[in-house]
C-alpha cells in the first residue's frame, strides 16, 4: 500500500508495533508475541472504526439534553452539520482515507445510479440525487 493511501492509524501501527513485537519475543514463547500483536491491532482498528459512531451518538445525547430551543437551527440540522464536520475532521487528520469517505456517495444513491442492481439504496431520497463527493 502506498504511504499516501495509508491512514494515520495504519502508519502509527506500522511504526509502533514491530518494536513491541520484538520486545515481547524476548519474554514470551515463539508465536505468542505475533498473536498478541495481531489481537492488539484488531482491538485498535475496531475502536477506530467505532470512533465516528461513538462521537455521533455522543452528539445526539448532548444535544438531546442541552440543545437550546431558541437557536435558529433545528437540533437535527445541527447534528447533520456536526456529522459533516466530523467527517471533514477525520479526512483532514487522516483518520480516514478519501477512498473510504467516497463509500458514502455510493451507499445512498437512487437505485438507477447503483452499479450493482442488487445493492441496497436509501429509500428516503425519493428520486433526488445527493452527492457528497464527486
Amino acid at each position: 500500500m502506498e504511504s499516501s493511501q495509508r491512514s494515520r492509524v495504519d502508519e502509527t501501527l506500522a511504526q509502533a508495533l514491530p518494536p513491541l513485537e520484538r520486545a515481547l519475543a524476548h519474554v514470551l514463547p515463539v508465536g505468542v508475541p505475533k498473536a498478541l500483536v495481531e489481537f492488539l491491532v484488531f482491538g485498535i482498528k475496531q475502536a477506530w472504526a467505532c470512533l465516528f459512531g461513538g462521537l455521533l451518538l455522543l452528539g445526539m445525547i448532548v444535544t438531546y439534553y442541552a440543545y437550546p430551543a431558541h437557536l435558529p437551527v433545528a437540533r437535527y440540522d445541527a447534528l447533520v452539520l456536526y456529522a459533516v464536520g466530523l467527517q471533514a475532521l477525520f479526512l483532514i487528520t487522516r483518520l480516514e482515507r478519501p477512498s473510504e469517505a467516497l463509500v458514502i456517495r455510493g451507499s445512498c444513491m437512487p437505485p438507477s445510479e447503483h452499479i450493482s442492481r442488487d445493492a441496497p439504496a436509501c429509500s428516503s431520497f425519493a428520486g433526488s440525487t445527493i452527492q457528497i463527493y464527486g
